[in-house]
């Protein structure tokens, strides 16, 4: 199903084809082909096709919309193909490829991703059958050419002349894939059944079931599932012999640290926040984002209350990421209680679009009518924030995509008088390097929110390119607006396609607050320990284990890290899922003093960096090379100096290590 479509496609006598509804057949690619093996090559979702020849062989790339296309930077395999295999030989995550030719060496190709590539050969003497599986169950994919077996050794093969074993008699598990983010047959993903000491891994490399034939009586302990898109699955309960359809989880691996705040009494959800921290993040094939590592964000008063005269937040590190915590700082914001403060809680598409420092005090904001790109009337969705936003559009297969759609404002009730801001608050669906590099071979381009204003002849003009989008969960976007609009034919719209979800959508007049109004202060404690990973955003409620990867490397070790948190010098708390930090600030620091009749609300200002584990993303697998201020690209042209601290720590050898797959179950079956 190389469209992800739910129609079974084929390739036959060199041609390509694509079902269609009500059944019949239509040609896509003639390719004359000696071997074809089908394989997500890039990770993006869709299937590749990898073609042997009478010469040298091609890759050919899946692009969504745009068809097949020759892959560039492939070693040549040249000779006659008569079989190939893609499976991930070296255990790296990705999916490598075998090729076995005629009268000369076998070609393996190990993929390095973003389109490169390393070719090694191996003599495996005469024959034209291939089989590429983990024979003696060490977790490692052998080989088997014509009549010669080489076992793997690491990702080395050496020839095995070892007696051959009968393939074992037992209970069968016959397993069917369903992919969601990857690609519908779930080629490529690797499944690991576990019943005592026995241990049988296999990769899923044609369609169809995966069979396995488990010994003796004892029950099976879990199915693990690594997915091509690299989301990692595990079931348990599976009763023998069966039959299971396996959908892949719709799990979101990635995204920022969460913040908590304690009223007194528990802790109180607050949102994510380093949003823009991200290093290696792939926009399109050869373009990485450029990290944003400050941020500030509001903490609501009455989420943080002085207990025993301090005041406490907690930072949480509770997702498939490495996250480098830099610098922590409270404010207090005192105001009277008809004003509202606000940071500018978004981020920016350009360098120069990113947020100031500023805090903006307002008194009256008022919600705007709203139209749609249908003309729906969406005035009521986002005259609160209350969880209901205008969704109308329709969501392109690549995450965080859309179609191009937009939301039509009515400035009518705001005078045109001293400085006029709109207060957006919003949610973003993140697009990751997979999706980015998945929607570009596709021809879509992200269109980052722009705002718009009549054209006085009938259409529109982009008054603001870069308006900036909200940075993870639900914020405050303030954005000025100043001499943008016209009283005369006040709309303007917000354009994007990006999934960007507008709960409320207010206008008003604002000014900065002063710095001499603010209390700032830089924490008093710090001390980083395992939380655990909190239930629907629950602090009070946290699992111990969870099925998240670790990046190997180290991390700071547990205990208190406050001198690390006090400055931005690039002297991290390097954490891992499943870590927090609390910090504790001083209450009278910040409060005292406070006007009689004022309300306070706080502002945490926050630097650090943050890596996924997205296999499109630049060096994803392992907390090196650490980042720093002023890098200007990643991995950095020099590494950073290592630092005492941060290197003396907690040390992780293995993605997978430490995991609890008896305690993971993820509910998946069908």
């Amino acid at each position: 199903d190389f469209d992800n479509d739910g129609l079974e496609d084929a390739f036959e006598d060199g041609w390509l084809f694509r079902r269609r509804d009500g059944g019949h057949l239509e040609p896509v690619l003639e390719q004359p082909a000696t071997a074809v093996a089908f394989g997500d090559a890039d990770h993006d979702g869709d299937l590749d096709l990898y073609v042997g020849r009478e010469g040298p062989d091609l890759l050919l790339v899946n692009s969504g919309g745009r068809g097949f296309l020759p892959a560039e930077g492939l070693p040549p395999v040249e000779g006659r193909t008569v079989a190939a295999v893609w499976s991930d030989i070296d255990n790296d995550r990705d999916l490598d490829l075998v090729a076995l030719r005629a009268g000369a060496p076998a070609a393996l190709l190990y993929n390095e991703r973003l389109g490169r590539w390393r070719a090694e050969e191996l003599e495996t003497g005469p024959g034209t059958s291939l089989w590429v599986g983990d024979a003696d169950g060490d977790g490692w994919m052998d080989l088997q050419a014509g009549e010669r077996r080489f076992r793997n050794v690491g990702g080395r093969f050496r020839l095995d002349t070892g007696p051959r074993g009968s393939p074992p008699a037992g209970r069968r598990l016959e397993i069917r894939l369903r992919g969601r983010r990857s690609n519908r047959d779930g080629l490529g993903a690797r499944l690991t059944l576990a019943a005592g000491r026995w241990r049988a891994t296999a990769e899923l490399q044609r369609p169809g079931p995966l069979i396995f034939q488990v010994p003796g009586e004892r029950p099976l302990d879990y199915l693990r599932v690594r997915w091509p898109s690299g989301v990692l699955q595990v079931e348990t309960g599976l009763s023998l012999p069966g039959e299971v359809l396996l959908e892949e989880l719709d799990r979101k691996g990635t995204s920022c640290p969460i913040l908590y705040a304690h009223d007194g009494e528990r802790w109180r959800f607050v949102t994510d926040f380093l949003g823009g921290s991200a290093v290696g993040h792939l926009l399109a094939p050869g373009v990485w984002n450029t990290p944003d590592p400050d941020e500030q964000v509001k903490v609501p008063g009455a989420l943080l209350a002085a207990r025993d005269g301090r005041l406490r937040v907690l930072a949480v590190n509770q997702l498939e990421e490495v996250i480098w915590f830099d610098r922590f700082a409270l404010l207090a914001v005192p105001h009277e209680p008809a004003s509202e403060v606000h940071p500018d809680e978004r981020l920016a598409a350009t360098v120069e679009g990113m947020p100031s420092p500023r805090i903006l005090e307002t008194r009256d904001a008022t919600s705007l009518a709203a139209v749609d790109g249908a003309g729906l009337d969406c005035s009521d969705l986002v005259r609160e924030c209350d969880g209901r936003w205008p969704d109308g559009f329709r969501l392109l297969p690549y995450k965080g995509y859309g179609e191009l759609h937009h939301l039509e404002l009515d400035l009518g009730r705001l005078s045109p008088e001293g400085r006029q801001f709109l207060f957006l608050d919003a949610w973003i669906d993140y697009s990751d390097s997979t999706s980015n590099l998945a929607a570009a071979q596709a021809g879509v381009t992200c269109v980052p929110p722009r705002l718009e204003v009549p054209d006085g002849r009938g259409g529109w003009r982009v008054a603001l390119e870069d308006l900036g989008f909200p940075a993870g969960l639900t914020k405050t976007m303030t954005r000025e607006v100043t001499g943008l609009w016209d009283p005369a034919d006040p709309r303007l719209r917000i354009v994007t396609n990006l999934r960007i979800y507008w709960d409320r959508v207010r206008a008003g007049h604002a000014l900065e607050v002063p710095p001499g109004r603010t209390r700032r202060a830089r924490p008093v404690g710090a001390r980083l320990f395992r939380l655990g990973y909190p239930r629907g955003y629950d602090a009070n409620d946290c699992a111990p284990d969870e099925l998240w990867a670790r990046h190997a490397g180290t991390y700071t070790p547990l205990g208190d890290v406050l001198a690390l948190l006090r400055e931005a010098d690039d002297r991290f708390v390097t954490t891992m899922n499943g870590d927090a930090i609390e910090l504790t600030f001083t209450a009278d620091a910040l409060l005292a003093g406070i006007p009689e009749g004022h309300t306070v609300d706080f502002v945490l200002q926050t630097e650090g960096f943050g890596k996924d584990m997205d296999l499109n993303s630049a060096v994803p697998f392992t907390v090196d090379p650490l980042p720093f201020h002023g890098m200007t690209a990643y991995p950095p042209p020099l590494p950073a100096a290592p630092l005492e601290e941060a290197w003396a720590g907690r040390r992780v050898e293995s993605l997978e290590e430490g995991l609890d797959w008896r305690r993971a179950r993820q509910g998946g079956i069908r």
